[in-house]
């Protein structure tokens, strides 16, 4: 069996019991259906791709204009999904369907380019066949560049946000997302020599492997992605951040709801509270968590930490964590755990990320500043 015949089948099947799984999961259900079309486009796209290139049907102008449709919705697909899981309380708005104008356009283009095949006898010429080709693919640069760079804006924003509303970061960097998003830039860097090479050029037995690889990864990745907010979790800016304009949000330290002496009464709240619930204990822990103990909106205990302890919400409780590990390196009590066994009971859910954030508080590690407390009481006991 040919190459290319051969991985559209194995993408056709595995896509296919991966949609199936995508839509069939509960969890992160607005995700997982963006998916689900992204990697439904994909296949439209690749299997157009694997007829052009093989030339199966000879008037195969007709599939590629389907081809062409799928390729243009691709990136805003792409766009929306980042957007999904990087919004909190995220709300599907009549606005959003903007974002499929240019797979309208291309379908206005397809339907126009099909009008014209059939008021031509016998097949296409060669040449106006890729003219039409080299169109489509300009277009699609343009519209998958814009979206591309949206899509890492809005992650970009998002990640510059976590430390102000979560404690743990190793479930919500999203890190996988950009790699992701890198690897879908790939075949659109090929679009972008091949629009630079001419309407002559052909580089399509490129971009079908490419498109295999990365579809099929994304929907793996997707599959594991777990939901990162609570239903109406909020958090105190405005999101996302928008596409079509420059202007900067405001920082959530500007945003002042609490006069002084009420922002320093809830500060001696806040910190009576964490010390006698010790909620930092809790590796989970998150702003949402925080203010809904204490009786307050997010953006209020965001306040609160910003302004009146200025701190983000991640420093905040790991310092509570950090104190509570030195405290059990110091005891002899807990002399016989081990440094794992202290990073959990402190709050910390991996033992990388206790050492990183030990490290930058205390400027040591755990085992060294055992080492160093242990040193100490022996010299004070002789």
């Amino acid at each position: 069996m040919p190459l290319l015949p051969a991985l559209m089948l194995i993408a056709l099947v595995i896509g296919a019991l991966l949609i199936a799984a995508l839509l069939f999961r509960r969890d992160n259900r607005k995700a997982n259906i963006l998916l689900a079309g992204i990697l439904a486009a994909s296949l439209l796209y690749q299997y157009s791709q694997v007829v052009r290139v093989g030339k199966i049907d000879p008037r195969y102008p007709y599939l590629w204009g389907l081809g062409f449709i799928a390729s243009v919705m691709i990136p805003a697909l792409v766009y929306l999904y980042v957007l999904v899981l990087t919004t909190p309380g995220f709300r599907w708005k009549k606005s959003l369907w903007l974002h499929f104008a240019p797979s309208g356009l291309a379908l206005a283009i397809a339907i126009s380019a099909w009008v014209s095949l059939a008021r031509v006898e016998g097949d296409p010429s060669p040449e106006l066949r890729a003219w039409f080709r080299y169109f489509c693919t300009v277009l699609d640069v343009l519209v998958s560049g814009f979206y591309f760079y949206a899509s890492y804006r809005q992650i970009r924003h998002y990640q510059s946000q976590l430390e102000s509303f979560f404690s743990h970061l190793r479930k919500v960097r999203l890190l996988w997302l950009k790699i992701l998003l890198l690897m879908v830039v790939l075949p659109w860097l090929v679009q972008v020599v091949d629009v630079l090479g001419g309407p002559f050029t052909r580089l399509e037995t490129v971009t079908v492997p490419l498109i295999t690889l990365i579809f099929l990864l994304m929907g793996f990745f997707g599959l594991r992605q777990s939901v990162l907010f609570l239903k109406d979790e909020d958090w105190p800016l405005p999101q996302p951040v928008s596409v079509l304009k420059k202007e900067i949000v405001a920082p959530p330290e500007t945003r002042i709801t609490f006069s002084e002496e009420k922002l320093e009464e809830w500060r001696r709240k806040l910190e009576k509270y964490m010390a006698e619930q010790k909620p930092y204990l809790d590796p989970e822990l998150r702003l949402v968590h925080l203010s809904e103990a204490i009786g307050l909106k997010p953006y209020q205990v965001s306040e609160i930490l910003n302004r009146g302890i200025r701190s983000n919400f991640y420093d905040y409780i790991n310092r509570f964590r950090i104190e509570e590990a030195k405290r059990r390196l110091r005891d002899p009590a807990f002399a016989h755990m081990n440094i794992l066994g202290i990073a959990n009971d402190s709050g910390f859910n991996s033992k990388s990320v206790f050492n990183e954030t030990f490290r930058k508080f205390t400027g040591a590690t755990p085992s060294n500043f055992r080492e160093m407390t242990e040193s100490t009481a022996s010299s004070g006991s002789a």
